[in-house]
Formats: structure tokens, C-alpha cells, sequence
């Protein structure tokens, strides 16, 4: 009695059933099979060549449109693909693990993978024993679900940061990828990722333009990072925040009056290119220099004495080099070669000596009642815009006109003044402030009483004053209108 059974080989698609409309590929062992083709023939003799990719109808290669044989040389590699393009089978080597899994006859291949398991003991050759020697080639449903060999947490200090992927990367290639939990705040600018000790590779991230910049990394986040053959590319970024006061956290100014710098700190600080697009900087401590020029100095020009300039953190991208800049301009910094990004923090003026150092301040975004004048060195005692008798206060008052613009920059939103009895003894001495904004007034000091009082109005270039002998008005700060100091790119 003998068993009938098909002469030819049948292909199946990925769902079971016989592969038709299929593309099959042949190719040099231990090569690609679509890009290092075989030479491959329709008989045993190896005389009539077939074209490739071999076509399958109802699973059966076939040549003139009937079911065929297919032969080649010694060892191959082979590919399969279903009518829509999908690879169903591919393997570098006729004598390849994949290969010998596909044998379904053979107890010593794959039918001897029936049921294994990894306590078994394999007799040497079989591929349960291949198996067990090389477990780690193998990620098992428990194993992906737990994310072995995926997702990791980082190590070392930041903002050199490590990681030791288990078992370890012998080599950096494209694309590949992990999830890393970090550990630490990082530095804008200065974060590497260290994977198995292969050495320190920047971190950068996408912007809303498509170009590449530096990775903003904080504590906790948890990122999909991967190796472009530069960088590792954080994958899923945290959001970028700007606009108005948000754009910024803890941020401090000061100068003292007796030299030409300005120190500031922030604990994040956003800042935008002209094309709108946001880089949030961390743990930012940068000192500006108004003796110079470029970045950390003036933009353009000569410093000049009693004159307003605004101040600047900058940024350049491809550098990732954070510093900052002085400008006559509220809006349009010249911007030092490379740097793109930017975020105007405040405003200062200049003193009348020869020296032109910034009059002395000291402030901070968390003092809700904002004064960035602070009284010593230079500024001995608070701006006086006006001191003396001016216009007629009692009844119906009328106010002479003053500037204010040597005392608040045009940025300025609202403006205060410490106003009233230069003495604050109990006397009839008046003081009238005129809002030019609403047409609306206040009275200081009203006959009864005397002291100081601070007043707040909405910024105008021009104020009407109704004053008595032995009064004075005084700048004490103002909120810039940026949010309160933010201006769009």
C-alpha cells in the first residue's frame, strides 16, 4: 500500500489558507533574497531558468499556469510574500533556525518543538536545544508584557545620564529603541544618555518645525528614546508651555548699582523663535554684561547713559548654548549668530554717570507687589519725579503735566508711585496724581493727615500732578506688560 500525497510544494498565507497570488524570492544563502537573487530553474537539471519573484496559485508555484517544482543550487535564502506584499516567510538560510522550525516531518526539527518548554532537556542538534542555548533571542508573552528587554531606567548623574539595557548593547545602530524612565532633572543644552557604557550620546527632540533640538528631560518622565546614528531622539517630548506669565517659573534679577552686570535664575524659562515655535530652558543662571557686546552684552551699538534697554535670555539651538542679550528694541533684538530663540524678561535704565551701569534693582516674578527699584549705591533713594509745589490742590484741583517716561519703561503696564508729605508730619500739604489714561485723579494727602501713600494707575507716558510746598512724587516700580514680562517672538 503506498500514500498518495501532492507532488509539489504549497506556500500558505498568513491566515492558513493556501497562498495565491503569491510572490516568491530566492536568493544567495545568508544574503537579502530581493536584492541578492538565486539563480533558480523549473527542472532538477538545472537547464530552464525561471524568472523570479515565482508566482503561486492556490499555494502551488507555477510556471505557464500550472503547478510546478522549483530548483536551485545548494543553500538558500528564501522569501514569501502574500498578494498584497506582506512577507509571510523569510529566512537567510535553507539550513536556518526559521527554516528547520517550518519542518513539520521531522521529530529532530520542528515537530520536535512541539510543546517545549524551557526546563526540558533537548538531545544535542534538535532545536529545542538550540533553543535553550540562546534564550534570550526569544521574548516570551509574559516577558513583553513585562517590558524585559524594552523599558528601562536611567542611571548616573544628570544630566549624563546612563542606561544598562539587560543583556547588554554590544554596538549603537539605527533605529534602535527604548523606554526610559529618568531618574533626575536634566540640563537643556548638556544631556547625554550613556547606553551600556558605549559612551555619552546627546539628547534631542523634534520641534514644531521637524528640526532637531535639544531634549528637555525631568524627573519622573518617562520617554520613548532612539538612536538616529547622531543622537538619541526622544520620541514622545514633553509639551512645550509659553505664552504670558506661564512661560516662565522663580525668576530672579538683580543688579547692584556699582558694576555693569546683571545676574538672573529661573527655574524654566520659554522661548520662541520668529517662526512661534517653544523650547522650554531649565535651571537657566546666566549673568548679562553691558560693557560688552554679543551674546551676554549689548546686541548692537554703544551703550548709551540714561537710556532704557530691555533685557533677554537667548538661546541657540544648534549649540544648545543658553546666555542673554541687552536691546534698545521691546521687541526685535539683534540676535547674535545662531541664536534663534528668545524671551524678553525685563527692563532696566542706565545712570547718568560715565560709567552707565544699570540703576540698582532686585526682583523677583513671586513679589506680587512688583518694584524692581531698590534703593542704595546709584539709586540712593527712590526716583523723584517731582518734589515741591506744582499746580493747586483743594477744591477743584488742577494738575500740571509731568513725564514719567525717564522713570518707566514704555513696556510698563501699570505704574506706582510713593507719593505725599516729604516729612509725613500732620499738616495740610496735598498731593494730587492725574491718571492720563481715564482722566480720573487721587488726593494723597487730604488736610487732615499726612504721610506717604503708594498709588497704582495704568501706565501713561505723561502724568497731570497737583502738588503743595513740602511734597514730592516717587517712582517705585511698575508690572511690564508682558504677562508681566513676556513678548512674543
Amino acid at each position: 500500500m503506498s500514500e498518495v500525497r501532492t507532488p509539489f510544494e504549497a506556500f500558505r498565507d498568513a491566515d492558513g489558507t493556501p497562498l495565491d497570488g503569491g510572490y516568491v524570492y530566492i536568493g544567495i544563502e545568508n544574503q537579502e533574497p530581493i536584492t541578492h537573487p538565486a539563480n533558480v530553474f523549473w527542472d532538477a537539471d538545472l537547464t530552464i531558468a525561471a524568472a523570479q519573484p515565482i508566482r503561486t496559485i492556490g499555494g502551488y508555484p507555477v510556471r505557464a499556469g500550472a503547478p510546478a517544482k522549483v530548483y536551485t543550487s545548494g543553500g538558500y535564502s528564501i522569501c514569501v510574500k502574500n498578494k498584497n506584499g506582506e512577507i509571510i516567510v523569510s529566512a537567510v538560510s535553507s539550513g536556518s533556525l526559521e527554516a528547520l522550525l517550518a519542518d513539520e516531518t521531522s521529530a529532530s526539527r520542528g515537530a520536535g518543538m512541539i510543546g517545549y518548554g524551557s526546563g526540558v532537556t533537548y538531545p544535542a542538534g534538535t532545536i529545542g536545544d538550540a533553543l535553550a542555548s540562546i534564550p534570550s533571542a526569544y521574548v516570551t508573552y509574559a516577558a513583553d508584557q513585562a517590558q524585559t528587554y524594552r523599558a528601562f531606567t536611567a542611571s548616573g548623574t544628570a544630566p549624563a545620564f546612563t542606561l544598562a539595557p539587560s543583556p547588554a548593547v554590544t554596538a549603537l545602530a539605527e533605529p534602535m529603541e527604548f523606554e526610559v524612565k529618568f531618574s533626575a532633572n536634566g540640563t537643556t543644552g548638556s544631556n547625554t544618555l550613556n547606553v551600556s557604557a558605549l559612551g555619552a550620546v546627546a539628547l534631542k527632540q523634534y520641534d514644531s518645525t521637524g528640526a532637531l533640538v535639544d531634549g528637555v528631560v525631568k524627573s519622573g518622565q518617562i520617554a520613548k528614546v532612539r538612536y538616529n546614528g547622531t543622537y538619541w531622539v526622544i520620541l514622545n517630548p514633553l509639551p512645550s508651555t509659553g505664552g504670558g506669565g506661564d512661560g516662565y517659573s522663580d525668576f530672579t534679577a538683580s543688579c547692584t548699582g556699582a558694576s555693569s552686570s546683571i545676574t538672573m535664575t529661573a527655574a524654566r524659562v520659554t522661548v520662541r523663535n520668529a517662526a512661534g515655535a517653544s523650547i522650554e530652558l531649565s535651571d537657566v543662571s546666566e549673568t548679562l554684561t553691558i560693557s560688552g557686546t554679543g551674546a551676554g552684552g549689548l546686541d548692537t551699538g554703544s551703550l548709551a547713559a540714561s537710556t532704557w534697554y530691555y533685557f533677554y535670555i537667548i538661546y541657540n539651538p544648534t549649540t544648545g548654548d543658553v546666555s542673554t542679550l541687552a536691546s534698545l528694541s521691546a521687541s526685535a533684538p539683534t540676535l547674535p549668530t545662531g541664536y534663534t530663540h528668545y524671551r524678553r524678561m525685563g527692563a532696566f535704565r542706565t545712570d547718568a554717570t560715565a560709567n552707565k551701569y544699570p540703576l540698582r534693582m532686585n526682583w523677583s516674578s513671586g513679589n506680587v507687589e512688583y518694584r524692581p527699584y531698590n534703593t542704595g549705591s546709584n539709586l540712593t533713594d527712590w526716583p523723584q519725579i517731582q518734589t515741591g509745589a506744582l499746580g493747586t490742590v483743594g477744591g477743584t484741583p488742577t494738575f500740571s503735566a509731568v513725564s514719567v517716561t525717564s522713570f518707566f519703561p514704555p513696556t510698563a503696564s501699570r505704574i506706582r508711585f510713593l507719593h505725599g508729605n516729604v516729612y509725613g508730619n500732620n499738616n495740610a500739604d496735598q498731593v494730587g496724581i492725574e491718571s492720563g489714561t481715564d482722566g480720573s485723579y487721587v488726593i494723597s494727602c487730604a488736610a487732615a493727615g499726612g504721610g506717604k501713600r503708594l498709588v497704582e494707575i495704568n501706565y501713561t507716558s505723561s502724568i497731570g500732578v497737583a502738588a503743595e510746598t513740602g511734597t514730592e512724587v516717587m517712582a517705585v516700580g511698575w508690572f511690564d506688560n508682558g504677562g508681566p514680562i513676556y513678548v512674543e517672538a
